[in-house]
Parts: C-alpha cells; sequence; structure tokens
C-alpha cells in the first residue's frame, strides 16, 4: 500500500507571510494553470517546498478541496494589504515567466 503525495514548489515570500500568522488551520496554494488541479483526492499529502536557492520542504498538510477561480477571487479571499500584494505580485511574475515561454 503506497502513499499518494505531492510536493509542491512555492514562493519563499507566500511561505514567510503565512509563517507570520498566528494560529492558521488551513493555508491556500494556487497556481495559473487553464486545467483543474487532479494529482491528489482529499485526504491525501500535499507538502510544500520552497524555491532555489532555499529549495527545501518547508510544510505539508492534507489536501481538503480544489477549485479553480480567478485572480480577482483570489484577491477578495486574502485579506489585508500583505496577502494582496503578495499574490498580485506573483501573479505578474507568473504572467511573465509564461510570456517567455511562449516566445
Amino acid at each position: 500500500m503506497g502513499i499518494n503525495l505531492v510536493v509542491a514548489v512555492t514562493d519563499g515570500s507566500w511561505f514567510d507571510m503565512l509563517r507570520r500568522q498566528p494560529n492558521l488551520d488551513e493555508v491556500n496554494f494556487w497556481a495559473p494553470s487553464p486545467t483543474n488541479f487532479q494529482a491528489l483526492q482529499p485526504g491525501e499529502l500535499f507538502l510544500f517546498k520552497l524555491h532555489a536557492p532555499r529549495n527545501f520542504i518547508v510544510g505539508g498538510g492534507y489536501l481538503c478541496l480544489c477549485e479553480q477561480a480567478s485572480l480577482l477571487t483570489r484577491l477578495g479571499i486574502f485579506q489585508g494589504s500583505e496577502w494582496r500584494a503578495v499574490l498580485a505580485r506573483d501573479a505578474r511574475s507568473h504572467r511573465a515567466l509564461s510570456r517567455r515561454r511562449s516566445e
């Protein structure tokens, strides 16, 4: 019997911001993608690894649910200017990377 898990790469500033929040019992992971995330079922293990150069697993949890949401919806979910600023910056960074890959 095997264990199904995913190791997802996440942004260091997003992790640092979440780490400073007291009493979190859930976190959100998002990636710009036109397809639904199907690698895990609810209850399976989701691990978070930082981008290089930090490049190590920093946490994890169990997948509760997965849903598609627009950037505007995600911005509405996160309260506080720090959350919104990090999410908006990451979205711009992902868009720029996607453009470079398609050139």
